[in-house]
C-alpha cells in the first residue's frame, strides 16, 4: 500500500509498485501532488534544494505558519486546544514530519507513568488485510521544536541560572519556565510548592544550556569547536506492543502468528535464550507475545482512547476488514487509491445518487485491472482528463483509456 509514515508495514498489492499508484493519483487529482510536491522537497531536501538561506528560512517559517488547528494561533502537537477554544474554528489540520496530516480530533495522547507523551490515529491507509490500523509516535517532531526554540529564544531571561538552593520560586526569571510547565504539563498545580520550584529551576536551567549551546554553534560556525549534548531513555517497545495487541484483538491471531507478523513488519519479538527445552522455549515466547499484546492494549491504547472509544476502534476495525476481504483485488486497489486522495474517493470511487460516478469508476476499475496483468502500458494510454474535466493537461495523452468491455 502507499504510505508516507515510518512505521513498518508490509506490502499489500505486491504486483502494482508503489510508483505506479502515485502516478495516477498524481494524473487524476490535480491537488494531490502540487499540494505537497512544494512541502515534501521542503522536508526531504531543504538546503539542499534551496541554498539561499535567507529564502529557506521564510520558507520554513511559512511552513511552520501553517500547522495551526485554530485561527490565529500556533499549537504544538504534543497538546490540543480546548472544546472552547476551538468553537466556530474550522476543522484546520496540522501537519508533522512525515507529511501526514491526521485531523486534530483524531489524534489521541498517552503518558505512561513519567515517560515521554506518545501520540496515537488511526492510520489513513489500510493493512493487507483491510483495515485502518494505529500509529504510534513518540518523536520530538521538527517543527514543534523549532516553536520551542523561536518562542524560547525571543522570551527567555538569558540570565546565568543561580545555584537551585538560591532560588525562592518567585523570580522573574523562572516566568517562562514555569509558562512552559504549566502547557506542557497538566498537572503541574496539583504538585508541591517544592516540585513545582524545582521544576521551574530546572528548567530555567535547561533553557540557559539551550541558549548558551545555540551562542556556541554561532560561534562554531566562525572558529569554534562541537559540543555534546544529553541523550534520554525513552520507551522503546511501544510500537510493537500496541501492534501485536491490534493483531490479537482485530485479527485474532494466535501467539505465534503475531510473533511471525511482527517479524515481518519489522517489530520482532525476540526469541528467549535460556530454556531448558522447545516447549519451554514455546512458552516463554508465547508469554512475551502475550504480556506485548496486554502492554499494548492496557498500556497505550486504553490509555490513549479509553475503554470505550477503544471497543470502537476495534468492532470498526474488524468490520473493515471482513468487507475489504470480500473485494475483488482490483476494487482493493481502488479503495487504496480513495484513502489517499479525497478527490478520487468523492469523485470516483463513492456511490452516490444516480451514480453519476459511475463511468469514472469502471474506468479506473479497468485501468487498475489491466495494470494487475501487468500491462504497464496502460499508464501512457489514459485519457486522465476523463477523470477530472477540469483538469488541464499540457500534451493529449495518445488515446484514451480501453473501454470496460475490452477487459482481457
Amino acid at each position: 500500500m502507499l504510505r508516507r509514515n515510518t512505521q513498518p508495514a508490509s506490502t499489500a498489492m505486491p504486483r502494482i509498485s508503489r510508483e505506479d499508484l502515485e502516478k495516477i493519483l498524481g494524473a487524476i487529482d490535480p491537488h494531490y501532488l502540487a499540494e505537497e510536491a512544494g512541502r515534501k522537497r521542503l522536508y526531504d531536501q531543504g538546503f539542499r534544494d534551496q541554498p539561499h538561506l535567507p529564502k529557506l528560512t521564510l520558507q520554513w517559517f511559512e511552513e511552520i505558519s501553517s500547522r495551526g488547528p485554530i485561527h490565529g494561533e500556533l499549537w504544538w502537537s504534543k497538546r490540543r486546544p480546548s472544546e472552547e477554544d476551538r468553537y466556530g474554528a474550522l476543522d484546520f489540520l496540522y501537519h508533522e514530519d512525515t507529511l501526514e496530516t491526521p485531523p486534530l480530533d483524531e489524534v489521541h495522547r498517552v503518558r505512561v507513568g513519567d515517560s515521554q507523551t506518545l501520540l496515537m490515529w488511526r492510520d489513513r491507509e489500510r493493512t493487507p488485510e483491510g483495515y485502518k490500523r494505529m500509529i504510534i509516535r513518540d518523536e520530538f517532531f521538527r517543527a514543534d521544536m523549532a516553536i520551542l526554540a523561536v518562542l524560547t529564544i525571543m522570551e527567555a531571561d538569558h540570565a546565568e541560572p543561580k545555584t537551585s538552593w538560591k532560588y525562592a520560586g518567585n523570580e522573574p526569571e523562572l516566568d517562562f519556565a514555569e509558562a512552559l510547565l504549566r502547557y506542557y504539563r497538566d498537572n503541574f498545580d496539583s504538585l508541591e510548592p517544592d516540585v513545582q520550584k524545582d521544576l521551574k529551576v530546572d528548567t530555567y536551567s535547561k533553557i540557559y544550556d539551550f541558549l548558551e549551546s545555540l551562542r556556541l554553534l554561532m560561534a562554531h560556525l566562525e572558529h569554534g569547536k562541537p559540543r555534546e549534548g544529553v541523550t534520554r531513555k525513552p520507551l522503546t517497545t511501544f510500537r510493537r506492543d500496541v501492534r501485536a495487541a491490534e493483531l490479537k484483538h482485530i485479527e485474532g491471531l494466535k501467539n505465534r502468528e503475531i510473533a511471525e507478523k511482527l517479524n515481518a513488519e519489522g517489530l520482532g519479538l525476540e526469541e528467549p535464550k535460556d530454556y531448558r527445552d522447545e516447549d519451554e522455549k514455546k512458552e516463554k515466547y508465547a508469554r512475551k507475545v502475550r504480556d506485548s499484546a496486554k502492554l499494548g492494549k492496557e498500556q497505550y491504547l486504553e490509555k490513549a482512547l479509553g475503554e470505550k472509544k477503544l471497543r470502537q476502534h476495534f468492532t470498526k476495525a474488524k468490520a473493515e476488514m471482513k468487507h475489504f476481504e470480500q473485494l475483488e483485488e482490483v476494487d482493493q486497489l481502488m479503495w487504496t487509491l480513495a484513502d489517499k486522495s479525497e478527490y478520487v474517493r468523492i469523485n470516483i470511487v463513492r456511490k452516490n445518487r444516480g451514480d453519476i460516478n459511475k463511468d469514472k469508476r469502471d474506468k479506473l476499475r479497468d485501468v487498475l485491472f489491466r495494470l494487475l496483468k501487468g500491462e504497464r502500458s496502460i499508464l501512457e494510454r489514459v485519457d486522465y482528463q476523463f477523470f477530472n474535466p477540469t483538469l488541464i493537461i499540457g500534451s493529449p495523452a495518445d488515446e484514451p483509456a480501453p473501454d470496460k468491455d475490452q477487459k482481457a
